[in-house]
């Protein structure tokens, strides 16, 4: 499998297999499938949106309060687009981005992502200091140009235990792949709560690696209904 910047493959994959199914999420609130090129075309609105709006540079580090949700892929790419690093510890971030349930209390700047399966903006209240993504998602072009080409060392993830780079996130999806006989056109069922460490590599690179396609469900899910009915053919968790 190759290894590169995931910003560099899902780009890549939009010229040669653009159509193809690669995020899939079944939840309460209704069901979503991202092509690649949607997924591309996502991304790149946030990535515009954490450059342009809130002045993210590369190796700045934007904290993540989302659960396992196909939200959760478009901000992991855009912060891997822009050269930021993603982190999910409590340490000084630029940003943080999460959902109303996950949002720490009284932290600023934040960015409020709701969990509507067309991504429409969330009806609640929005705390002080904080902006609704969707809203202002709406005016960022679909179309992203880093000012410098994301390499695959650069660091992407910081949690407690330390930082991992793009190389090591590939790696541990190739070693996720080997471990589960992922095959090229694989659809891989991912049953998953709260994003852990572990999960990263999963939500931002796998699909990428392998060319397959990634079905996210809360654990309390029918798993066994999803499995038939998103004709999944291997299990992540």
């Amino acid at each position: 499998m190759d290894v590169g910047h995931p910003w560099a493959l899902l780009r890549d994959q939009t010229r040669t297999d653009g159509p193809r199914p690669i995020v899939t999420y079944v939840g309460p609130e209704g069901r979503t499938e991202l092509s690649v090129v949607t997924l591309a075309n996502n991304v790149a609105k946030a990535a515009n949106l954490l450059r342009d709006e809130y002045d993210v540079e590369p190796g700045d580090a934007v904290r993540l309060a989302l659960p396992v949700h196909w939200q959760t892929t478009v901000w992991l790419g855009a912060i891997a687009a822009t050269g930021a690093v993603a982190a999910l510890d409590d340490g000084l971030a630029s940003l943080v981005v999460g959902t109303a349930e996950l949002l720490p209390v009284g932290v600023t700047p934040a960015l409020r992502v709701g969990r509507h399966p067309f991504g429409f903006p969330d009806a609640a209240p929005l705390p002080p200091g904080t902006a609704e993504a969707a809203n202002e998602l709406r005016a960022a072009s679909d179309v992203f140009t880093p000012y410098a080409e994301p390499a695959p060392d650069d660091v992407a993830l910081r949690t407690s235990h330390g930082e991992q780079t793009h190389r090591d996130l590939a790696a541990a999806s190739t070693r996720a792949a080997a471990d589960h006989r992922v095959r090229p056109g694989s659809r891989m069922l991912l049953a998953a709560d709260d994003l852990t460490p572990d999960l990263v590599p999963l939500l931002l690179a796998l699909p990428l690696l392998v060319a397959g396609s990634l079905v996210l469900a809360p654990t309390s899910s029918d798993l066994e209904a999803i499995t038939t009915t998103e004709r999944t053919d291997i299990r992540l968790d």
